[in-house]
């Protein structure tokens, strides 16, 4: 027979009818320690501190020892020895199930209670409220109240006791109780004169009851007590309540009666449902509207439908006024006994009726809102949700689901996961984050004392990514702190599906993540099973395309049905982008991985996943040099880790020629967004996996290498790949290839201030690209003739230079040679003093590269900006715009191109020339603390954006 343990009141034990003694003094002090922490072990020198404070006896673990087993000879009656107070390694540990102690118990039904006003539901929370508030024979832990390790909860447990009769008070007020609550409310402000909210209750209990000039009175006294007292007067809503009495506001009166049939049959929530705002306010206006008469909440396992719709459902019925009823459908397998189960959560008898007939005659007339949860098994009991519905025009569904249920009018509300914090977000803001504040909320029920700190919260919000933000995963998460630390819960991620039960009573579905993704599973068929393993080799998303060619053939030649059953099933994700992807939860993916290896088809798969990106790459790798640029790098960017993906397969499977193809084709992205250090450590890696490639394929490479590592400030590493890869295009005697390696000699020619060399390396490549008839090449080539001129003070030959190649590459260029060109162009006007227009071309620059994601070329923008800020006597706006460009260059790992040195000195040296002594160094210092928005407006409007 288990123990129940009282502690709102002297602290009381029974074993089943009868009681059973606990001598007072250290023995009933050393219990009441134990049971303020249940399940967790109590450490012996906690335990010491709390029975002798600071002069503990000599033997003081000895005493402790003989107090355990005096109460062990107590409460293990019938029982094994420590099967109640167990011993610990570092102390020793009350077995109680929560239940069994009164506390706890209070806790949970005013949560609940809460929960329940909250939602609308007075007459479920007055319920709950009035048993919690019932627990209560006296001040908590009044044996040990003055204790230094009881005080704090005593006093927690005090002002939680008074919380819950003032949401008591509410919930009464709101069922038009208020005459039979003013003598109750009079007596607690008596015993409490200075909590607001109870006067503002009793001022309203009395206008309702007719005592109008009692509850002006009741204020007056509540001012006077407040102004006495502690020297404050009213708060704003006490005085409004004034006002409003005073005026007989209609919204003060007591509400209608409620029909005595409302009947709300719906599971109350154990703990307050968090993060879910929008989808309630959403899917709740659907209902309420009536735009929905079925409304299916659909996502995977985990992810919160029941709990959504459960809320809903009682927000709702409040709302309305109408009755709502819960129908668990997750232990039936049959779809025949759907009928019979809705009928017995309405408490209807079918009187020898065709059953059907009776629930069609039952919901025809004021019918209430029925929820249905987990359909997903039953679909093939979905005709008769239709038949309902036809029954009455009143008649709403919510139903709960893995899949849609392809109903006419049905709605489908896709649930996602919980809200994460943006990447900039402080701690304050990551602890409003959803995802966050579930987790926080969660690790302190297992862990009173746990708390969201600045050391902690960067681990917590990468734990709740790496969960996906699914709420049952950080649940259950969330639950493992008592024993191991965010930091340490995150580095044991490999073992994330087999995370516990948070708690004993979870459905067998949510007692772990594997269990909750299998039950969906099962619910597959084999052709659905096959596609689903198969499509776990893509990374980061995929579009129709991808899957029909890599996941495609041997039995699956139709991808695009069962692709779409996936998605219905919740199992795979559509992102909603303008060109269709498709995606997992990681969690689903590491899954559906664990099954594509089990079929023993992994090695394939990602064979055909690394040749199919490889093609990918190539063809959009000439995009990149046209046009369609902006587009190609957007699509592009989208496969980022299915080309990192492909690219790892091929270097761990020898496949150097594939890695090859993909580095050598990825090198312009890579360029493009400054990932410099993993484009030369993938090419390098390609490179020395394929010696025996085409030549063709390594010149391409050994280019494309010298290209980033010159962008890394790595020249002599860049002039050495260039000069192999020119005299592979020598050998190869290919114009195209020499004429992009020439180019490139020439950049590190000009970066070392040998312009003559430059110069001959950029006209020979402009022959060739005049006879290969390259506009792109052609304005490229013009374009670093100019860079040339304005190095050497040539200003007007420099204009002109880059007057013509603007203007090539308006016509053959990509956005990024043209963006290029209009700040070039715009540092050499400065020089004449034409910076209106110089401004004008910068602004252009900067709004490309901003599109393209090009941050090299963001700062060289913003310092050209500085340039002309400096030129026009904006001393303090140069410095700032000069820090921020500093500022983009230093977060991506590089620095600027030595070229560009000499402009810049004599533009920062005239901005100095306008400051005090000092001030430069002040702004461009602040010019480093803006974020990147802040400094393009700094760039375009000319204002210093002041930082709060």
């Amino acid at each position: 027979m288990r123990l129940e343990y009282s502690t709102l009141g002297p602290l009381e034990v029974r074993r089943g009818p009868g009681a059973v003694p606990v001598p007072g003094g250290n023995q009933r002090k050393l219990l009441l320690a134990l049971v303020l922490e249940p399940n967790r072990s109590v450490s012996r020198d906690q335990l010491i501190d709390a029975l002798w404070g600071e002069r503990p006896p000599a033997q003081a673990k000895n005493a402790l020892q003989v107090h355990v087993s005096a109460l062990r000879d107590l409460l293990e009656v019938g029982a094994d020895r420590g099967a109640v107070i167990a011993t610990t390694p570092t102390g020793y540990q009350l077995n109680a199930p929560e239940e069994t102690i009164d506390s706890r118990r209070f806790e949970r039904l005013a949560a609940e209670g809460r929960a329940a006003l909250f939602a609308g539901e007075a007459e479920l929370a007055a319920r709950l409220l009035a048993e919690a508030e019932g627990l209560w024979r006296g001040p908590a832990l009044v044996d040990v109240a003055y204790a230094e390790f009881a005080a704090h909860e005593a006093a927690r447990l005090e002002e939680l006791r008074l919380n819950t009769f003032e949401d008591l008070a509410d919930a009464e007020l709101a069922l038009g109780r208020h005459e039979q609550l003013v003598p109750r409310l009079q007596s607690f402000v008596g015993s409490e004169p200075l909590r607001e909210r109870a006067r503002a209750q009793l001022m309203l209990a009395l206008y309702r009851a007719g005592r109008q000039s009692d509850a002006l009175a009741e204020y007056r006294a509540a001012r006077e007590t407040l102004v006495e007292e502690i020297g404050i007067e009213p708060g704003p809503a006490l005085q409004e309540l004034e006002r409003s009495i005073l005026v007989q506001d209609e919204r003060l009166a007591a509400p209608p009666s409620r029909a005595t049939t409302r009947w709300v049959e719906l599971p109350a929530a154990p703990t307050p449902l968090l993060g879910r705002e929008r989808e309630l306010a959403e899917a709740g206006e659907l209902l309420r509207s009536g735009q929905a008469r079925l409304l299916t909440l659909t996502g995977p396992g985990g992810i919160g439908k029941t709990r959504l719709a459960t809320e809903m459902g009682r927000a709702v019925a409040a709302e309305d006024h109408r009755g709502a009823v819960f129908v668990d459908l997750s232990h039936l397998s049959d779809p025949g006994l759907v009928a019979s189960t809705i009928a017995n959560a309405l408490r209807l008898s079918a009187g020898g009726r065709p059953l059907e007939e009776a629930l069609v005659d039952a919901l025809a007339e004021e019918p209430p809102l029925v929820v249905l949860d987990n359909f997903e098994q039953l679909t093939e009991a979905a005709p008769l949700l239709g038949r309902l519905l036809g029954s009455s025009p009143e008649l709403q569904l919510l139903v709960t689901s893995r899949a849609v249920l392809h109903l006419a009018g049905e709605h489908e509300f896709p649930v996602g996961p919980l809200a994460l914090p943006e990447l900039a977000d402080d701690e304050e803001a990551a602890r409003s984050a959803p995802a966050v504040a579930l987790f926080v909320a969660r690790a302190q029920a297992a862990k009173r004392d746990f708390k969201l700190s600045a050391e902690n919260v960067a681990d917590v919000v990468a734990l709740c990514t790496a969960l996906d933000a699914l709420p049952l995963a950080i649940e259950l998460a969330a639950a493992r702190v008592k024993i191991l630390s965010p930091c340490e819960l995150l580095a044991r991620f490999g073992k994330r599906l087999e995370l516990p039960a948070a708690v004993q009573d979870a459905p067998e579905r949510h007692r772990t993540l594997r269990a909750a993704i299998d039950s969906s599973y099962d619910l597959l068929d084999d052709t659905e099973r096959r596609l689903f393993a198969h499509l776990s080799v893509f990374v980061g998303g995929w579009r129709l395309e991808a899957a029909e060619i890599v996941c495609g053939g041997d039995g699956l030649d139709d991808v695009l049905p069962v692709l779409g059953s996936l998605a219905d099933k919740s199992l795979v994700v559509d992102t909603g982008s303008h060109e269709r992807r498709f995606t997992m939860l990681q969690i689903v993916r590491e899954y559906a991985l664990e099954r594509l290896t089990e079929a023993g088809e992994e090695s394939d798969l990602r064979r055909r996943h690394a040749s199919y990106f490889a093609g990918v790459a190539e063809e959009g790798e000439p995009e990149l040099n046209g046009p369609s640029q902006d587009v190609w790098t957007k699509r592009l960017d989208a496969e980022r880790d299915n080309f990192r993906a492909a690219l790892a397969f091929a270097l761990d499977s020898d496949d150097g020629l594939t890695a090859l193809r993909l580095a050598g084709a990825l090198r312009r992205l890579w360029q493009l967004h400054a990932d410099l250090s993993e484009g030369r450590a993938a090419l390098e890696a390609a490179l020395a996996a394929a010696p025996d490639a085409p030549l063709i394929s390594r010149a391409k490479a050994l280019n494309g290498l010298g290209v980033l590592a010159a962008e890394d400030g790595d020249i002599e590493g860049a002039e050495r790949a260039f000069e192999e890869s020119l005299d592979v295009a020598r050998r190869l005697d290919d114009d195209e290839r020499r004429m992009a390696v020439l180019t490139n000699l020439g950049n590190i020619a000009f970066f070392r201030q040998d312009y003559d060399r430059a110069r001959d390396l950029y006209d020979e490549g402009a022959r060739l690209a005049a006879k290969l008839g390259s506009t792109f090449n052609a304005a490229t080539a013009t374009h670093d003739l100019g860079l040339i001129e304005l190095a050497l003070g040539n200003v007007g030959a420099a204009i002109e230079r880059c007057e013509e190649a603007l203007e090539l590459a308006r016509i053959g260029g990509t956005p990024q040679l043209v963006a290029a060109c209009l700040r070039s162009l715009a540092a050499a006007i400065v020089i004449r003093g034409a910076l209106e227009r110089a401004q004008a071309l910068v602004e252009e620059s900067l709004s490309i590269v901003r599109r393209l994601n090009e941050p090299r070329a963001v700062a060289e923008c913003l310092e050209t900006a500085a340039g002309i800020a400096a030129a026009g006597g904006q001393g303090a706006r140069a410095a700032a715009l000069f820090g921020a460009a500093e500022a983009v260059l230093e977060s991506i790992g590089t620095s600027r191109t030595p070229e560009r040195q000499p402009w810049i000195d004599v533009y920062q040296e005239a901005a100095r020339l306008k400051l005090e002594p000092g001030r430069f160094e002040e702004e461009q210092a602040r010019g480093r603390a803006l974020t990147l928005d802040e400094a393009i407006e700094l760039a375009t409007s000319g204002e210093v954006p002041v930082r709060s």
